[in-house]
């Protein structure tokens, strides 16, 4: 984060680092924290206690002002089947946000460094492993070949998860399960 204050004092802090901004004493005063510039290669974000706050502090007192952020990884490239068609309009199962176009391209953004990209299209699952190139905020992947896969191969927290339990229940073949539709023989 950046950070400012009225007497003048500007600092850039890292993640976990804790600074002292000193101020004069019965005088109005601010501190403005915003995203900072050279923290993890622009990966930071201020999530918490961003902008500007005004003081008026008497003599030996301390304020505090708590700031929170968090890293963000955005990937962005292009998903195919094991037969090189694209695998459009799929939805990116361990992302933040991430979904596919009509071409297979996509920009997900992820809370660490995922080793894989598991993903729902054409009513299966399909793992994908990715080797990245960073630059920046964004880590380029190029195109990257998915391979089916089963409910099996998800992580334990994404087949918890709410979403890709619905989306299971929908699988035929996938997930060892026959898909009913109310009408008997």
């Amino acid at each position: 984060a950046s950070v400012s204050s009225g007497s003048g004092a500007n600092r850039q802090l890292e993640f976990g680092q804790k600074h002292l901004l000193p101020v004069e004493a019965f005088n109005a005063t601010y501190t403005q924290a915003s995203d900072g510039t050279a923290s993890r290669a622009s990966l930071g974000a201020v999530t918490k206690g961003g902008g500007r706050r005004e003081w008026f502090l008497q003599p030996g007192r301390l304020a505090v002002h708590h700031i929170g952020s968090a890293l963000t990884y955005t990937y962005v490239g292009r998903l195919v089947d094991d037969a090189g068609s694209p695998l459009s309009n799929a939805t990116i199962l361990n992302a933040e946000y991430g979904q596919t176009n009509d071409d297979g391209r996509f920009a997900a953004d992820f809370k660490r460094r995922p080793e894989k990209l598991h993903l729902f299209a054409r009513d299966r699952l399909h793992v994908c492993d990715i080797e990245s190139l960073m630059k920046e905020s964004v880590v380029r992947v190029g195109t990257t070949t998915c391979l089916p896969s089963g409910i099996a191969d998800l992580p334990e927290e994404l087949r918890e998860h709410r979403q890709v339990r619905r989306m299971a229940a929908n699988l035929s073949v996938d997930v060892g399960e026959t898909k009913t539709t109310g009408d008997s023989l």
